[in-house]
């Protein structure tokens, strides 16, 4: 044989040998490549999947604020002049400040409102004030089905200016009254200040003229005027805690005897309805009596916050009232 042939055949095989043996490791290779990738791939997917609920806890949810909360941050703002020499209610606003939506959203209403003033009937809103402070907060909650944790008293037309530009601020700023101490007023304007200007809504009730011969007062609408108590406090009228109804009689002749009775129930989820004497004036001891026997427990707390009275029932049918009151000569 040819030796060059021979070392040319050798050259072959050894080149045959080194593509193949290229060749595996190529295909080797790619099979690395493959596996390495998809193991990165699913790695990813992994973290993916480990990661989303963390984003979802990690969004924060708005707190909703508790009835509770609202009602202690519920301010009732009265804008006085004088009228005859007389300081005179001219403009009533309520509003709360929600410290989670950082909202404010508030009701003006016409002073010549007619409401229901406890104890004394059917009157202008002006009436309450003119009873005195308590009595109009009192009249407010009843009305309102909030009764607020604090009060302004400002100057009318500081009132008026005020409540036009929705500057809250600027109530507290001019108050000449107020149950909230001065140390403490910054801590009050400080919530008002974390509250947008367009996060401000003070809404005028919405009511209908009734005329009086010359004289103009106002009916609110009662459907409009739960669907703002809804939006602002969150309170559904069905939802609306109905206070207990009550007259109270002076059945001892002595004067003053019944109002005093009637002012140891306000503000305990009593509306008193009317408060005048007895047919006579020789009742011994103070007569609680109810008109359905569901009341009892009703009673009993009446008892309790009068300190004295006999508790009673009747079937007489009616829907004026819960309990009529006696006052005796027994209640001092």
């Amino acid at each position: 044989m040819d030796p060059v042939i021979n070392i040319n055949e050798k050259r072959v095989r050894r080149r045959r040998r080194r593509k193949k043996s290229s060749r595996k490791m190529l295909i080797w290779f790619i099979a690395v490549v493959i596996v390495a990738t998809a193991a990165a791939y699913g790695a990813v997917l992994l973290t993916r999947d480990t990661k989303k609920p963390q984003v979802a806890s990690s969004k924060k949810e708005e707190k909703k604020t508790s009835l509770k909360e609202l009602k202690e941050n519920t301010y009732l703002v009265v804008g006085v002049g004088k009228v005859g020499g007389k300081d005179t209610a001219m403009g009533v606003l309520q509003f709360v400040i929600d410290p989670n939506k950082k909202t404010i959203g508030g009701i003006n209403v016409p002073t010549n409102t007619f409401v229901e003033l406890s104890g004394r009937g059917f009157e202008p809103l002006s009436e309450g004030y003119s009873q005195g402070m308590d009595v109009l907060i009192r009249t407010a909650g009843d009305f309102l089905g909030v009764e607020p944790s604090h009060y302004l008293v400002v100057e009318s037309d500081h009132f008026t200016s005020a409540t036009g530009e929705g500057d809250i601020v600027k109530l507290f700023n001019l108050s000449s009254d107020s149950d909230i101490k001065k140390k403490e007023m910054k801590k009050h304007i400080e919530k008002i200040e974390k509250v947008k200007a367009k996060n401000i809504a003070l809404l005028d009730l919405p009511v209908k003229p009734i005329s009086f011969g010359e004289q103009t007062y106002f009916d609110p609408k009662k459907d409009e005027l739960d669907r703002i108590v809804k939006m602002f406090w969150g309170i559904d009228s069905e939802n609306k805690k109905t206070n207990e109804r009550v007259i109270i009689l002076n059945g001892s002749g002595t004067p003053g005897v019944a109002r005093k009775a009637a002012d140891a129930l306000m503000g305990k989820g009593y509306k008193i309805i009317d408060v005048k004497n007895a047919d006579k004036f020789d009742y011994k001891e103070t007569q609680i009596i109810i008109y359905d026997e569901k009341k009892m427990d009703m009673a009993k707390e009446v008892k309790g916050l009068l300190g004295r009275g006999v508790i009673a029932t009747t079937s007489t049918p009616q829907d004026i009232i819960d309990v009529l009151i006696v006052v005796g000569q027994d209640y001092e």
